[in-house]
């Protein structure tokens, strides 16, 4: 998928216009919000957190790397995991995984939700950046 300057204005419209975007959001991405809710039902994100959290106090940067992989294949919803783990590759010099992290967060559905426009604009912007920097 090809990320377009079409995106950043939407998601710059998400925030600027966060209750009408919302109303539509429901409408147009249910799937979306219903795996949000599923998501929720099944798994407690401030355990999953909270076990981030310990690896990165031992600054574990491999066991961080496998924590957020987990998370992302259960299918939670939050930008900052994506945001995290792509800036964990790039500690570990690993820019195409970094990058492709990147891309894999606006392959989900949810980056076009107006509840996660903030993460997904610091999303796009480390994408341009990794492009830029390292060609990718």
């Amino acid at each position: 998928m090809e990320v377009s300057g079409d995106t950043k204005k939407y998601l710059e419209n998400c925030l600027s216009h966060y209750s009408e975007y919302v109303s539509v959001a429901k409408i147009i991405f249910p799937d979306a919000y219903k795996k949000m809710i599923q998501y929720d039902q099944k798994y407690k994100i401030q355990n999953y957190l909270s076990e981030y959290d310990d690896a990165t106090k031992v600054n574990d940067i491999d066991l961080q790397i496998s924590i957020l992989k987990q998370g992302i294949k259960q299918g939670i919803y939050a930008p900052m995991i994506y945001e995290r783990l792509s800036k964990a590759y790039e500690k570990k010099k690993n820019i195409e995984s970094a990058y492709i992290t990147c891309i894999a967060w606006f392959e989900t559905d949810f980056w076009k939700l107006p509840n996660t426009a903030n993460g997904s604009l610091r999303i796009l912007k480390r994408l341009k950046r990794l492009e830029k920097k390292y060609h990718v």
